[in-house]
């Protein structure tokens, strides 16, 4: 059931749910499920209200504010190097460290901690899966608690395991390459009722098209959201965007990407 906001109980605009005077019937599994154009997660934890010893929870003003939004410094075929900003905000105790985490749509991992009390704000990310695109966010600890998320990174694709390591200036050129219309997005056709392909075309600077984002979303109830379907660019020029609901209309577009470039967005339909 969906939390209703009452004298007793809140939710900020963080996500931090917040209940006073706890009561013998607050007791249960509590859910969060955060969504974005990548995909959703969600995490549950469970309040027993049974004892006559409470304990207040940490005031969240005393937690650490946001580190920076992560930025890549390089990318390999199985690392990424990050660096951030520490939090803005006047700390109430020394900083503990900083936790990372990250999420591919390419993977079915949800959510993933990649680090924990770092106390640097630089970090080499290991063991990632070669020609896979992934998002991250770092939290600040301290001794009051955890940080909210930082702003999530762009998009970070690692390397394809045959590729050398690309240097500023083709970067450089990329971007450049795939500032005009180098895609176009040609047909769309139902192949049952719940997948419909994709079919393209690439017009232009063929060789910094990387992969391709399909980017999607339902416009029959309104919604603002889009998902997000990855393809490496093989020489194919169609995807079966499979598991979407019965009888509804989506709108489609696509991104072409070079590394960490994006490129001009196709027409859309």
């Amino acid at each position: 059931l969906a939390i209703e906001p009452n004298s007793r109980v809140s939710i900020s605009s963080t996500g931090t749910l917040h209940i006073d005077n706890l009561q013998l019937n607050d007791s249960g599994i509590y859910t969060c499920t955060a969504h974005s154009e990548s995909g959703e997660t969600s995490g549950s934890a469970y309040l027993n209200v049974g004892g006559i010893d409470l304990h207040r929870s940490p005031d969240p003003s005393t937690f650490p504010g946001p580190p920076g939004i992560p930025k890549i410094i390089n990318t390999t075929q199985s690392s990424v190097t990050l660096t951030w900003d520490p939090p803005t905000q006047p700390l109430h105790s020394p900083l503990i460290g900083y936790n990372l985490e990250y999420f591919s749509s390419d993977l079915q991992t949800g959510w993933v901690m990649a680090a924990h009390r770092v106390n640097t704000n630089t970090i080499m990310i290991t063991d990632l899966k070669p020609a896979t695109s992934y998002i991250f966010v770092v939290r600040a600890e301290n001794s009051h608690g955890l940080s909210v998320p930082s702003e999530m990174s762009e998009i970070i694709h690692t390397l394809n395991a045959n590729t050398r390591t690309v240097t500023l200036q083709q970067i450089n050129e990329a971007r450049a390459r795939l500032a005009s219309n180098v895609i176009q997005l040609t047909e769309l056709a139902a192949t049952a009722s719940t997948a419909i392909k994709v079919t393209w075309q690439i017009v232009g600077a063929e060789e910094y098209v990387e992969g391709i984002y399909i980017r999607f979303r339902d416009i029959s109830g309104g919604g603002n959201k889009y998902n997000i379907a990855t393809v490496i660019n093989s020489g194919t020029t169609s995807y079966t965007v499979a598991n979407l609901r019965k009888y509804t209309k989506y709108h489609f577009f696509l991104v072409p990407f070079f590394k960490t470039v994006e490129g001009q967005p196709s027409n859309s339909k």
